[in-house]
């Protein structure tokens, strides 16, 4: 699967996508925790809220399409890449 010519989008490994998509992700949801002061705190949980919707939606198509093709084109199915689609769906 990691081989395959799937495996890389315009010439990037798609597993460095996913590292970046998590990463963001991670960031996103953790950067309304960095402010000490409550009130805006709260502000940057509302502020944050529908970028973190997008980025786990896209995730999830992604992890969708991915398995469709490992499934369906492939016929081989790689551990991590089920482990991260999981991940992205419980995310969604």
């Amino acid at each position: 699967v990691l081989n395959s010519e799937y495996a890389d989008v315009f010439g990037i490994p798609s597993a460095l996508f996913g590292l970046f998509a998590f990463g963001v992700f991670t960031f996103v949801s953790v950067y309304p925790f960095l402010s000490s002061d409550k009130e805006e705190k709260v502000q940057k949980i509302q502020e944050t809220k529908l970028p973190m919707v997008g980025i786990s939606t896209a995730m999830a198509v992604f992890s969708a399409y991915n398995l469709s093709v490992m499934g369906l084109v492939l016929h081989a199915f790689c551990q991590f890449c089920i482990a991260s689609a999981f991940i992205s769906f419980l995310l969604f």
